[in-house]
């Protein structure tokens, strides 16, 4: 298979083919795969992102009812929001890496996404040039955990 043909089928990662394996993958996957763990661009959101998902009501809701993972659905019901509502806060605190989606397979065969709170703490800090920065500690992942993200990331990429 050549470069090319890789893009086609990876169009997010485009940029970051590891061509020095055998069958070349995306650096992002081929990264976790080999255990680095290091921080992300979507691990590392905006200060602004954090304070606004933080500062909505509706996404409070939702991290209060997202310490174990729960579908679109049960979200709706225990939050009482509609469900366009549910999607547009779930984009913020996805974007705010408050959150983060689960897929499985349901007993039909069909796939079910659940959505999971990812954080423990949030700090907000100030730098030394005067800036505010954001840490988002997150809780240890089981090496299941970590697997299931890696396929969960492949499937939407593909």
């Amino acid at each position: 298979m050549n470069r090319g043909s890789q893009q086609a089928l990876i169009p997010c990662c485009q940029e970051h083919i590891r061509t020095e394996t055998r069958h070349p993958i995306p650096t992002c996957i081929y990264d976790q795969l080999m255990g680095d763990d290091s921080a992300t661009s979507e691990d590392m959101p905006s200060v602004k992102d954090v304070l606004d998902a933080l500062d909505d009501p509706d996404c409070r809701a939702i991290l209060r009812n997202t310490a174990e993972p729960m579908t679109a659905n049960e979200l709706i019901d225990v939050c009482d929001i509609s469900k366009s509502t549910l999607y547009r806060k779930l984009d913020l605190l996805s974007s705010a890496s408050l959150v983060r989606e689960r897929d499985t397979i349901g007993s039909g065969g069909g796939r079910i996404t659940k959505y999971v709170r990812d954080f423990e703490d949030v700090l907000i800090s100030i730098e030394e040039d005067d800036t505010l920065s954001v840490t988002v500690e997150r809780p240890d992942r089981t090496a299941d955990q970590q697997l299931t993200d890696i396929w969960s990331k492949m499937g939407d990429e593909l």
